[in-house]
């Protein structure tokens, strides 16, 4: 088990609304590039690739090369298990329920 620190360092990675866009894209296991998670998260390419840098470093994501494209993927089925977890206790939130409702209904890159 981890510690605390690490709990809530993770917890503060996922609360960032660019940086959670950019996890919830990569949930249905296609690699993405910056620039298709950053225009996911309504962020300049630039202040992405500074995003994926900490989620990477937090090793929630993993980077693989393809020639001179980097594409980005969630580290672990358990990763994408963690973060279906915090989307169904948002839901289960009082007055949240709309709001995740509207985030879900955005169509996915990988559609």
């Amino acid at each position: 088990m981890g510690s605390i620190a690490s709990f809530a360092r993770v917890a503060a990675l996922l609360g960032n609304p660019a940086r959670a866009a950019m996890l919830i894209a990569l949930r249905g296991g296609r690699a993405l590039t910056a620039t298709e998670l950053a225009s996911v998260a309504g962020i300049a390419p630039q202040t992405g690739s500074g995003h994926l840098a900490q989620l990477s470093s937090a090793g929630l994501i993993t980077i693989e090369r393809r020639g001179r494209i980097r594409y980005h993927r969630l580290a672990s089925f358990e990763v994408g298990l963690a973060i279906d977890g915090f989307m169904f206790i948002a839901a289960t939130l009082p007055g949240k329920r709309r709001k995740l409702a509207a985030f879900r209904s955005r169509r996915p890159l990988n559609a």
